[in-house]
């Protein structure tokens, strides 16, 4: 269970850092 939850932070984790980067790349 415990690596699910992992598994599953790092999912969102780069959901949000590529979407970060693409505003900065949007916005560059």
């Amino acid at each position: 269970m415990e690596l699910v939850m992992d598994f599953f932070c790092l999912y969102i984790f780069s959901s949000h850092f590529s979407q970060i980067t693409l505003l900065k790349d949007v916005h560059l």
